[in-house]
This record gives C-alpha cells, sequence and structure tokens, in this order.
C-alpha cells in the first residue's frame, strides 16, 4: 500500500504573537515523493473590498508576514530533511502513513 509523509501543519501568525491566520502543511507522497502543499488564509485577513484578476486579496502588517515568511522557510526546510532520510532509509515506520 502506498506510503506519505505529513509535514504537520505550520502556522501563519505574528511573531510572538497569540493568534494565528493560516498555515501551511504538506504531504509527501512515496515512492515518487509527489509533493502536495496545502496553504490556508483565514477569512479574517481577507480585504473585501479589493480585486484584482479573480485574485483574492490579503491584508497583512509587517509582524504577519514575518510569520508567514517564518513557516514557509522551517516547512521547506522540514520536506526537504524529510525526503532525503525517507531516501537514505533513515526514517521511523512510525513516521509514515498509509494512503487510503
Amino acid at each position: 500500500m502506498p506510503k506519505q509523509i505529513y509535514t504537520g501543519l505550520y502556522l501563519f501568525g505574528e511573531i510572538n504573537g497569540k493568534t494565528a491566520f493560516g498555515g501551511v502543511s504538506c504531504r509527501i507522497k512515496l515512492p515518487d515523493y509527489k509533493k502536495e502543499i496545502m496553504l490556508y488564509l483565514n477569512d479574517k485577513a481577507k480585504n473585501l473590498f479589493e480585486k484584482i484578476d479573480n485574485a483574492t486579496v490579503y491584508d497583512f502588517n509587517i509582524n504577519e508576514l514575518e510569520g508567514i515568511y517564518s513557516a514557509l522557510g522551517r516547512i521547506i526546510n522540514d520536506i526537504r530533511k524529510l525526503e532525503t532520510l525517507s531516501k537514505k532509509d533513515l526514517l521511523k515506520d512510525e513516521i509514515y502513513s498509509t494512503l487510503e
């Protein structure tokens, strides 16, 4: 049965803040190591008045933007590490889940 590695959810929020407004997670599907990255943004940051070519506009302050940057950096690093360790057969079986 095919397996996958799930990174967990990396939250977007203000650095040292107490609230989150979204997050990012990834599933690495084996054996081809296909990455499915999911990005979540809460509606609280959505700008209901701005429209740009069918895109949703979100408003963030600099602290929130730093939180997004930090979470994205952590998940990119962890995706690369998990893939490398998996290819070298250095991960415990508990890290893998089966695809249903």
